[in-house]
């Protein structure tokens, strides 16, 4: 039953580590109030940074190690490092008809 939760629960659920956010999320979307304080959270898995990479200015390989290596080589953020080798990276790349623009690409395909 789709519901909010009441003061006493939202104290119960602090106690069990949940937030009064995730609590009320859950409940409006008609979780129960016992499956929405014992449903651990998802935890979000740290990148793998270790995988080799590559990074192009044009047809020039400006870069080249793990993510981490190449952010202090190019003194950019991790994300930025990432985003290089995304399809929407390539995407605005082609629309905008860029021959000097950053690309990466990933040496040891795991997906």
């Amino acid at each position: 039953m789709k519901r909010k939760p009441t003061p006493e629960e939202y104290r119960i659920a602090r106690e069990h580590g949940i937030s009064n956010d995730i609590l009320y999320k859950r409940m409006v979307r008609g979780w129960d109030f016992d499956r929405s304080i014992n449903t651990k959270l998802r935890s979000h898995k740290r990148k793998n940074y270790s995988r080799q990479m590559s990074v192009y200015k044009g047809e020039e390989e400006i870069a080249f190690g793990t993510v981490d290596e190449i952010s202090e080589i190019l003194n950019v953020k991790k994300e930025t490092v990432l985003f290089y080798a995304t399809p929407s990276n390539l995407k605005r790349i082609e629309a905008r008809n860029s021959k000097n623009a950053r690309v990466a690409f990933w040496l040891d395909d795991e997906d």
